[in-house]
């Protein structure tokens, strides 16, 4: 009897330990998936893809070898994953040392540019005084069109010269400014609260899947946020997106409910069919690109807003947590996509 009872007991244990185990992993399996560095939208989804499948197979791990066959492939990931953020990291990295290689040669070339054709000029101008100080007018006369030749082939060639200089260096820039731009649509906040907007839009979500109902979400998304703020006081680009979530709103048919999702995207969401959904995708981003005039402090200010639209629809028993990484998949494309 003491013998059963003890057994039970180192049972009892094991099962306590295994839930313990399952546990742990399943924590630290959310926080990777919270705090996974975010430096490419397709192979972060990707890596999170991943852990949620890793998350329900340990819910469904059922004896130590699961959990340990878990605990292999959760580690693989990782390992992957940190490899391709490392990988990325070393490809910013040479092209920041391209850029620097390309703004180093655009100056020396400028000033050795410079410096060879006040050497030349100089040289012309000696000549000159040397001819000068004789009585052939001839000898002058082809002096002056001898030196006035070779300094305008020298402003020519200096001209060309800095001009690829300066294209090599803007093409460099280019590429950087793509990449950090592509880095900062990755970027989500891990933990960042949502504005009560967008809650209320999750709300209005998950009331209509809660009941059954079919909806569709028509995201709007902003390219050229980042650039407008380049060139616009902070007060004109808050009143240009308030006229232009005002546009937004009064071009959707019927009610809809309708939120900032993020600072560079809108959202709505429609209780209308598929097809109609798309064709008021299509009517929204036209009159989205549309010039927005705003003034402030006496003066009239044009912005000309970067627009992609795309709609994607919620069936009645689809999963509502796969339809908000959808919904994030599609902004990444719609950012993304050109016009």
């Amino acid at each position: 009897m003491i013998s059963i009872r003890k057994t039970s007991n180192e049972l009892e244990r094991l099962e306590e330990f295994g839930q313990s185990a399952i546990a742990c992993y399943s924590e630290a399996i959310g926080l990777t998936d919270r705090y996974a560095t975010e430096f490419n939208a397709e192979q972060v989804a990707h890596f999170r893809e991943q852990l949620q499948a890793l998350a329900h197979q340990l819910r469904g791990a059922g004896n130590p070898q699961q959990i340990k066959s878990v605990q292999v492939s959760f580690e693989a990931e990782v390992k992957e994953f940190q490899r391709r953020v490392r990988d990325y990291l070393d490809q910013l990295r040479r092209e920041v040392t391209a850029a620097e290689g390309a703004v180093a040669a655009f100056s020396t070339s400028f000033n050795q540019s410079g410096s060879e054709l006040e050497a030349g000029v100089k040289r012309d101008l000696d000549q000159l005084n040397k001819v000068a100080a004789g009585d052939d007018i001839h000898r002058i006369r082809g002096a002056i069109q001898t030196a006035t030749a070779k300094i305008t082939a020298d402003v020519g060639k200096m001209r060309a010269s800095n001009q690829l200089a300066i294209a090599q260096l803007k093409d460099e820039i280019r590429v950087l400014h793509q990449e950090i731009q592509g880095m900062q649509r990755s970027a989500r906040p891990s933990g960042e609260e949502q504005s009560p907007a967008r809650q209320h839009l999750n709300s209005r979500m998950e009331e209509l899947a809660r009941r059954g109902r079919p909806f569709s979400v028509l995201l709007a998304v902003i390219k050229n946020l980042q650039g407008l703020h380049n060139c616009h006081a902070p007060k004109v680009i808050e009143s240009g997106l308030n006229t232009f979530k005002a546009r937004f709103q009064n071009t959707l048919p019927g009610s809809a409910t309708v939120a900032h999702w993020n600072k560079d995207q809108f959202a709505a969401v429609l209780e209308i069919e598929r097809m109609l959904a798309i064709a008021t995708s299509r009517d929204i981003m036209r009159t989205l690109s549309k010039p927005i005039v705003e003034e402030a402090d006496g003066a009239l200010h044009t912005m000309l807003f970067e627009v992609n639209t795309g709609v994607i629809d919620f069936q009645p028993g689809a999963d509502p947590g796969e339809f908000q990484k959808k919904i994030s998949q599609l902004v990444v494309t719609l950012a993304d996509k050109s016009r």
